[in-house]
């Protein structure tokens, strides 16, 4: 199922239409991990079967980089690349991917997960970025615009094509009458659930949104804690004690607590922001998704949760809210702290007629009165 992405996949027919009398051009198509470029690129080459050459490749997060493997995987499907891939002879591959794109038939050559791509497939997409004008084709660049900075090569590169040249796609998360689509199309055994707490859960991720769906739970399904793990393990040690502090904070957190708590650098939040698992509002860092919060809080140990809740606890001070207080006393199991804080947490609900919260917070007591 692709929802919302109608006005994508027209203006890339548009392209295709018009690439006989207005040249080629690149279209970048960029969005967070689980945002659906791939389901949107390969429904648009589905699309164009009929009236143009379709050609994928991707680019591998190995961990050392296979020269031009994207381009081998077009060779799979176009037999003018193996010769010049098997020589070894970049200006040979670059000129018989500059011909393909250049034959009477439109062609759409896509690339995706080019935030991976190595030296020589960068040089690729300079060489026929800066050429495209005067082809008939379409080249088609996805990538994790989260981990494509200032400083990452790609962006050297998309820098060197010629503005006229180049159509940008960011991908948006769905809406809400879009997830409420996807609940209502499951089966009729399928269990029930609510549309704001699928919302909270995911923040409209389409990938998120399916894997909740169909783990008929509202747990953090497998599937998602191992891709969140699996980013989780490829930032430093340091940034990796910026996560787990992090994710035993629901919601936002202050980036001067995350400081005190585990001595962070400007440098290791930004290397989670690359790998998409923090964002930065200001001076207050969270998880883009609560999916991706709870993940890594679940790869804690008891006595590690506990720990971190109690160090965010201690760093908080007594005048913080007393809400947030008392969920950490409950996470560090520091009874002091709980019965301190409870009762202040109450009178505050009280005080503003939530009467629910207050009731809650006088129950957390009930466990340690004689």
């Amino acid at each position: 199922m692709i929802l919302e992405r109608e006005a994508e996949l027209a203006k890339l027919a548009r392209l295709v239409d018009e690439t006989g009398s207005s040249g080629g051009r690149v279209v970048l198509v960029r969005g967070e991990a689980g945002i659906g470029k791939s389901t949107l690129v390969n429904q648009f080459l589905s699309d164009s079967r009929g009236r143009a050459n379709t050609l994928l490749g991707a680019c591998d997060d190995l961990l050392t980089a296979q020269p031009l493997g994207s381009i081998w995987d077009i060779a799979r499907l176009d037999s003018s690349l193996v010769q010049p891939l098997s020589d070894g002879d970049r200006r040979a591959v670059m000129e018989a991917l500059l011909d393909l794109l250049s034959r009477k038939r439109p062609s759409v050559l896509v690339l995706e997960d080019t935030q991976w791509a190595d030296e020589a497939t960068l040089d690729v997409i300079k060489f026929l970025g800066r050429r495209i004008g005067r082809a008939n084709g379409i080249l088609i660049l996805t990538y994790r615009d989260g981990e494509v900075d200032e400083k990452h090569p790609l962006r050297h590169v998309i820098g060197e094509l010629p503005p006229q040249n180049l159509l940008r796609m960011s991908l948006n998360r769905l809406s809400a009458a879009a997830v409420s689509s996807m609940i209502d199309s499951q089966s009729f055994d399928s269990p029930s659930f609510d549309l704001d707490a699928v919302l909270a859960l995911t923040g409209g991720n389409p990938l998120f949104v399916a894997e909740v769906l169909a783990s008929g739970t509202h747990a953090v399904p497998l599937s998602v804690r191992d891709a969140v793990l699996a980013r989780a393990s490829k930032v430093s040690p340091e940034g990796r004690r910026v996560l787990d502090l992090v994710s035993v904070v629901p919601g936002q957190v202050e980036t001067s607590l995350v400081d005190r708590v585990v001595q962070s650098t400007e440098g290791h939040l930004a290397e989670c922001v690359r790998h998409g698992l923090l964002r930065i509002d200001g001076d207050a860092l969270s998880f883009p998704h609560e999916l991706q919060r709870r993940a890594i809080e679940s790869s804690l140990s008891p006595s590690a949760r506990r720990n971190l809740n109690g160090q965010v606890l201690i760093s908080l001070g007594e005048s913080a809210d007393p809400a947030r207080l008392v969920h950490h006393a409950i996470e560090a199991n520091d009874v002091d702290a709980l019965v301190e804080f409870a009762p202040r947490a109450a009178r505050a609900a009280m005080a503003i007629e939530s009467t629910n919260e207050a009731v809650a917070h006088f129950r957390a007591l009930e466990p340690y009165l004689e």
